[in-house]
């Protein structure tokens, strides 16, 4: 029998409760808990608690064990969390996109190795619409835990042994180092300061210091201010979860309030009289007990639900229909799985069954990440003949560029001194080239110009998130490539005969890729392009393409078991194009003030969103707003021939000559 050091507290299961409750209501719908997202810090700092007090019990007694620490820890967290994600990953093969069932696979591989933070920082904003079909997206939490643990107990074994008497200075300190780093973080790098455990880190350490006052006898106070500090503690873990929001930086300094809450409730919830009885109430202390089941599959059912019904049920109700079947999931979880194996079973299974599952789904998930071959077979011979032809379809949608024929058709990043050399050769065999730039956009548009065009001399420096206007979000990982473009503008006026700009419409917005906001458009990021461009202008003609039209998410995402045209249809917004066209006519705008000639590649192509993403069967784009390689051939052409009767533009004589 495994019998806690910890005396039982129903209070904390009531905490549980509320902070699972808020999580699971933000997943299903933001309006219901605005600031849900909240739950998890409670939960942190609940388990800095409980973990602090079972250690320093133990050192107390002089019975500290790092093997029994673990153990634990393995009782508690590993068994019901292999379950789950094993049943994740058979609900990811026969309800996802094949690439979403590459990536659920690959999250469950970071899962076990508890690094599913640094996966989802890597690969997902976790405020965004996608985020909401990651089934196992929610998992970056427990990696935090984790990884905090493998630090946490040796570090305190050092200081309880050589400075015991400064440990609350130093978790103090500590405490407060963390905090200050993620209020540097989210300024810079909002979603790394999420993820990951230097700013999460004074959030468990809250709890500990909890756990270090109660042992030291430091919280002891007159029954009065017991029950005022924690009925105030319980009102700033509620309160917060309604007064903000997601634009709300976390964690920051606005996450004091809960993680205060949390630590009042735990320093006197259980001596105050109303708060023990309100976080006693029995169904929220069973929803307690069975809190950390209800969180492992509240999201893969969400996710699915999202992913498998069409848009008209894709509704607040129907969600919650399908949060609330985490409840009795997380009950046969608790019943079955969790007490079990933390009440049963010897250390040697224990490690055993940790160590084969991590094994097991490492294998799994490099299997989705190198090899995936295996993993494509199953999955379209789970396929009818007319589901295979949509994943063949989606299948080739996702050669990114077509091939360029020609020396002088050349495309870089940078331009470094190998693409300058290169470029002065042509320029001697051709004349005068033309220089496509710009981010990835600048890439689609090169591709259909060098495919469709009979100019030999077509070239580009393009990089993605990179445009000539101040970010709205985080700055690109490296350095952007405009200066150096303007340099060799400057030197080789002679060489070049135009530059050509162009850029997607939501970088001038502050919903960016998600839904569109017109109350985040910022009109004064195009006037920064423009006087970028005019810098240009006065060495060599400058023309600005504008903005393509674009879908609302990717043909890599389409389930190949639904019409493909109609998902296409039900995941556009009518917005987007509202957005699309205020961007394409700003631009106009502002261009024909600087004296810069602009083609609007919406007018000149007269595309149709989202009907147009599929010509003759095919897929012209391999994400929500990038063409592919036949999506570049064919609006290729198509502009080349819209030019070629609009001879009014200099791009049309460049191009058409």
């Amino acid at each position: 029998m495994n019998h806690s050091p910890v005396a039982y507290r129903p209070d904390i299961d009531g905490l549980r409760a509320i902070a699972v409750a808020s999580v699971v209501l933000y997943h299903v719908d933001h309006k219901l808990a605005p600031a849900g997202f909240f739950g998890v810090d409670i939960f942190f700092v609940i388990s800095g608690y409980l973990i602090a007090t079972i250690l320093l019990k133990y050192l107390t007694n002089g019975r500290f064990s790092i093997i029994r620490f673990y153990e634990r820890r393995a009782r508690r967290i590993i068994p019901a969390l292999v379950v789950a994600v094993v049943l994740t990953l058979v609900g990811a093969f026969w309800l996802l996109p094949f690439s979403e069932t590459l990536g659920t696979f690959q999250g469950a591989t970071a899962t076990i190795l508890f690094a599913a933070n640094v996966y989802f920082w890597r690969t997902t904003n976790y405020f965004s619409v996608a985020a909401e079909e990651r089934p196992l997206i929610h998992m970056w939490s427990l990696a935090v835990e984790e990884q905090f643990y493998l630090v946490f107990p040796i570090l305190l074994f050092a200081i309880w042994r050589w400075r015991r008497s400064a440990l609350l200075w130093i978790m103090l300190a500590c405490a407060a180092l963390s905090l200050l780093a993620a209020e540097f973080l989210w300024r810079i790098r909002p979603s790394a300061n999420f993820y990951l455990p230097i700013g999460r880190g004074w959030e468990l350490l809250a709890g500990c210091i909890a756990a270090v006052l109660m042992l030291e006898g430091r919280h002891q106070v007159t029954p009065r201010l017991t029950d005022l500090l924690s009925v105030v503690g319980l009102a700033l873990v509620i309160i917060p979860i309604f007064i903000f929001d997601q634009t709300t930086p976390s964690p920051s300094v606005y996450g004091l309030m809960p993680v205060a809450g949390a630590g009042l409730i735990i320093l006197f919830g259980a001596s105050s009289t109303l708060i023990s009885r309100v976080l006693g109430w029995k169904p929220l202390v069973g929803l307690g007990l069975i809190s950390y089941s209800v969180y492992l599959y509240h999201q893969p059912l969400l996710a699915f639900t999202r992913v498998a019904a069409s848009e008209e049920y894709q509704t607040t109700p129907i969600l919650l229909v399908a949060g609330a079947l985490s409840l009795p999931l997380g009950y046969l979880s608790w019943r079955y799985v969790e007490s079990p194996f933390r009440h049963g079973y010897t250390r040697l299974t224990i490690f055993g069954l940790t160590g084969v599952s991590m094994l097991c789904l490492t294998l799994v998930g490099g299997i989705a990440y190198f090899a995936p071959a295996p993993i494509k077979d199953l999955f379209i011979a789970s396929l009818d003949d007319e589901a295979r032809e949509n994943f063949s379809t989606i299948d080739a949608s996702q050669v990114h560029a077509a091939p360029t024929s020609g020396p002088c058709k050349l495309i870089t990043e940078y331009i470094d001194t190998k693409f300058e050399d290169a470029f002065l050769r042509c320029a001697k065999l051709h004349g005068p080239g033309i220089i496509v730039i710009g981010g990835s956009h600048a890439g689609d548009l090169f591709g259909a110009l060098a495919t469709a065009s009979k100019n030999e001399f077509i070239t580009a420096s393009s990089l993605g998130l990179c445009r000539p206007h101040r970010r709205l979000f985080r700055p690109p990982p490296h350095k952007c490539h405009y200066e150096g473009i303007l340099d060799f503008v400057e030197r080789h006026s002679t060489d070049v005969r135009m530059v050509v700009y162009t850029q997607a419409y939501f970088t001038v917005l502050g919903s960016y890729r998600n839904t569109p906001n017109l109350d985040s458009f910022h009109p004064e990021l195009i006037s920064e392009v423009i006087d970028y461009l005019s810098a240009l202008n006065e060495h060599v003609p400058v023309t600005t393409v504008g903005p393509k039209r674009t879908l609302a998410s990717s043909p890599s995402r389409l389930d190949p078991r639904r019409d493909l045209a109609t998902q296409l249809s039900e995941g556009y917004a009518p917005i987007i194009r509202v957005a699309e066209d205020l961007v394409d006519d700003t631009f106009k705008s502002q261009a024909a003030a600087a004296g810069i000639e602009y083609v609007s590649l919406m007018e000149l192509l007269k595309t149709n969103m989202p009907g147009d993403a599929i010509i003759d069967g095919h897929l012209m784009f391999h994400d929500s707003d990038h063409w592919n390689a036949r999506g570049e051939t064919i609006f290729g052409r198509r502009i080349i021939d819209a030019l070629s009767e609009r001879g009014d533009f200099y791009l049309s004589r460049a191009l058409t000559e």
